[in-house]
């Protein structure tokens, strides 16, 4: 089964994809109420807005490969939510939702076994882990039901505004690839694997076109943060005169190198372990690419991003990096806004970068900033030239 999947089925209940026209339904059932969010690090939701919202927000994690929701149906009707966040490639965590009236008859550990059992079925994958308010006894129970282990006790860890105003001490839970039942990852042999990210498909063609222009005259790009490896293999197919070179966190190489080894083509290099603050392969690069990274690095990342650039290239060389900016401060969009909610919200160091920050630090690089391109979903696509 390919992940992630858009419905689930246990013998009682069906696991799917949220929609927009669920709003209603999770409101009165679940966002909007206290009993339900009692645990939460969110207030109920007051007003319908602010479900269809977050169910806005959730559609784009869903997109972008941040992290998946499952509304959870009981003959025909919403009775809950299963959500994983990506938190690393090989770590999810978990939260969940279930409406009163079905509390006290398994229904939530049956719906999460169903989920892990599917989840662990991608080889990068290595724990999912969740955290209970050390109040909250019938979550801690459901939670040893589907497989998972407490771990220990965070002493202060969480604020649950509908209970106190001071963080709350919270009990871990996890489950791991061997607990589940499947033998640690062996990295070697994850070759049959090929990650999916489902906003490749959109955005590919859009870059495309700006890399057919500005790297017709390269010979060797290095791709920082290489992601799957999908854009990898269709822009390698596209520009056959590039020598291509993947670049990313140990973890995820294995799914890189599946879809390398998939597409066979002769101009794709095997793919490095790159860490932007340390020091990068000097090998001659004369291209540099990047997409959607800035804003999920730390900013002092970035900062080095730039400073370590002019140590892998040659001169004449171009820079192309994809992905959201603000302009004077101010975002792009209202779902620009939203994205950066979400990011933030899932690590205080991320975020989308401004526009003019990020061109201070490769003007001091010396570089020189030749095109500022519009792209879908109120992206951009920055070139500079070395």
């Amino acid at each position: 089964m390919n992940w992630p999947p858009a419905e689930l089925r246990t013998p009682r209940l069906l696991l799917r994809k949220p929609l927009p026209s669920d709003a209603e339904a999770v409101f009165a059932r679940l966002s909007g109420e206290t009993q339900v969010t009692r645990y939460l690090g969110w207030t109920p939701h007051a007003e319908l807005r602010q479900t269809r919202q977050q169910i806005s927000l959730d559609l784009l994690r869903w997109d972008r490969g941040a992290g998946w929701s499952w509304l959870i149906e009981e003959d025909g009707s919403v009775i809950g939510l299963l959500q994983l966040a990506r938190i690393e490639p090989h770590l999810l965590r978990l939260g969940c939702m279930l409406t009163p009236t079905h509390w006290g008859r398994g229904l939530m550990s049956e719906a999460l076994r169903a989920l892990l059992a599917t989840a662990f079925r991608q080889p990068s994958l290595q724990r999912i882990e969740a955290l209970c308010d050390v109040d909250n006894l019938a979550s801690a129970r459901m939670l040893e039901k589907a497989g998972l282990r407490q771990e220990g006790r965070l002493a202060s860890h969480t604020l649950h505004p509908n209970i106190s105003s001071r963080p709350r001490d919270m009990l871990l839970y996890a489950i791991t690839r061997s607990d589940n039942g499947d033998p640690p990852l062996s990295y070697p042999k994850m070759n049959h694997s090929r990650p999916d990210a489902p906003s490749v498909a959109r955005n590919r063609e859009p870059i495309l076109e700006v890399l057919r222009e500005h790297f017709a005259a390269c010979r060797k790009v290095l791709e920082i943060g290489s992601g799957t490896g999908q854009h990898a293999i269709h822009f390698a197919a596209a520009l056959p005169h590039l020598a291509w070179q993947c670049s990313e966190r140990t973890e995820t190489l294995p799914g890189i190198e599946a879809w390398l080894a998939s597409a066979a083509l002769p101009n794709t290099l095997p793919p490095l372990q790159l860490d932007v603050s340390k020091p990068w392969p000097a090998s001659g690069y004369d291209a540099v690419f990047s997409s959607n990274t800035l804003h999920i690095m730390a900013w002092h990342e970035v900062e080095q991003f730039f400073v370590r650039l002019p140590d892998a290239l040659e001169r004449p060389a171009r820079l192309v990096i994809y992905g959201p900016f603000n302009y004077g401060g101010q975002y792009s969009s209202p779902s620009n806004a939203e994205f950066d909610q979400w990011l933030k919200a899932g690590g205080a160091h991320r975020g989308i970068r401004d526009f003019e920050a990020v061109c201070a630090l490769a003007d001091a690089q010396g570089l020189t900033l030749i095109e500022d391109r519009a792209m879908p979903a109120n992206n951009r696509c920055l070139v500079w030239t070395f």
